[in-house]
């Protein structure tokens, strides 16, 4: 139907045909953007946490549903945290050989997030799980992905108000975030 009412229409001239090449391409320009803002966000989130991983020691929380655990490794993951996105990994297929080796049935959560913490590619894998988890849950807003990060990841978006937003830890991270771009 190349001369068709309907192609007519909707031409535009001067304009070059995309090609599947142009398609393939823009995608792969795309996924580097998106692999540059999650190597950002979590650097800026090491940062933060751990001191990019020179103070993994993380102080046991005394009240909360945290309450008597302690945030483990490089990205302060909670072990509740953890045991989530390890049952989203393992749902979803998406976990490495070595943390579906884990029993976690047989292991309480800080059991699990000490031997998650301890091997550098599990934590990874469980910090990219989480990434992906709040930005898709924050809608991509880095400062709201933060905020969730600390404050809980299955927030409502909504319910982090523009106040919220006007605290140290928020803070922090845009300073860091500017630096380390």
């Amino acid at each position: 139907m190349a001369g068709s009412r309907f192609s007519r229409l909707f031409k535009k001239d001067n304009v070059p045909e995309t090609t599947v090449e142009d398609v393939l391409a823009k995608k792969s320009e795309n996924e580097a953007l998106a692999a540059d803002k999650k190597a950002s966000f979590l650097a800026t989130t090491e940062a933060i946490e751990s001191n990019s991983g020179e103070n993994t020691e993380h102080k046991t929380m005394t009240d909360g549903m945290h309450a008597g655990q302690r945030a483990v490794g490089r990205f302060g993951l909670m072990p509740k945290t953890i045991s989530e996105m390890v049952k989203r990994m393992k749902s979803d297929d998406s976990a490495p050989s070595a943390l579906n080796a884990i029993g976690s049935s047989q292991l309480n959560e800080q059991e699990v997030a000490d031997l998650v913490a301890a091997d550098q590619d599990l934590e990874r894998a469980v910090a990219d799980k989480m990434y992906s988890h709040v930005n898709k849950r924050m809608a991509g807003d880095e400062e709201k992905m933060d905020y969730g990060w600390l404050n809980g990841h299955n927030l409502n978006p909504d319910s982090i108000t523009p106040d919220k937003l006007m605290n140290p830890r928020t803070e922090k991270f845009r300073k860091l975030r500017e630096k380390l771009k």
